[in-house]
């Protein structure tokens, strides 16, 4: 019981200067604050309005800037697409250039088959034999 009676009268002091009456004069600003408040805030509007102004001119600057860098992007693009191109013509010429050592090599080996065709048994012996490499003595 004690303890409730003491927590109440600690909850009542505590609670009572709050619920005080505020003094009517301390509540509201005189008309002299209030017209120097609306000064300030007009000055302050105005102030915001040039910081605007600047973002504004900022952003635009910036806008131009990226339309630039776009477009040099673009022609670099169309650079390397040129540059690719050239690639791909420098392969193919690579291909048929290598396509040109292969058929220069099916044409000496159907030589190769059309002379061992060719002639008597003995001949063709002979021709076998002394077409072995001499240090390929195995076959």
């Amino acid at each position: 019981m004690n303890k409730f009676i003491l927590t109440a009268l600690a909850a009542a002091l505590t609670a009572s200067p709050a619920l005080a009456d505020k003094p009517a004069d301390k509540g509201k600003p005189s008309q002299e604050q209030m017209e120097a408040h609306h000064e300030m805030m007009e000055a302050k509007a105005g102030e915001n309005q040039a910081k605007a102004e600047g973002y504004r001119q900022m952003a635009a600057e910036k806008r131009s800037e990226a339309e630039a860098n776009r477009e040099e992007t673009e022609l670099t693009e169309d650079e390397a697409k040129d540059k690719a191109m050239k690639a791909e013509k420098v392969r193919k010429k690579e291909v048929e250039k290598r396509s040109g050592f292969e058929k220069q090599k099916e044409k000496k080996a159907e030589q190769a088959q059309k002379e061992l065709d060719k002639g008597s048994e003995k001949g063709q012996a002979a021709r076998e034999e002394h077409s072995k490499k001499w240090w390929q003595f195995w076959k």
